[in-house]
């Protein structure tokens, strides 16, 4: 039988990796909207390019697709 302090010690130590997990699930959920709505937001701006004066929505929509790359890795290798 364990002492009651060991007992408090591992329930604890369960409830802290519980909130671990959640925390983790909760990181994800916020990646995965934020990568939905950058793809969205690059759609848009794909729609506002035009043969000529958009160079800054090509920059927008590269730096754009560089941060859905850099969640995706980190994603991916979490």
């Amino acid at each position: 039988m364990t002492n009651p302090d060991e007992h408090v010690t591992m329930v604890l130590s369960d409830v802290y990796k519980q909130r671990e997990d959640i925390m983790k699930d909760e990181t994800t959920l916020a990646m995965v909207t934020t990568i939905r709505v950058l793809n969205e937001t690059i759609e848009y701006f794909k729609t506002q390019l035009k043969p000529t004066t958009t160079g800054h929505i090509h920059t927008t929509i590269n730096s754009l697709e560089k941060r859905v790359e850099e969640l995706t890795g980190i994603l991916t290798h979490a």
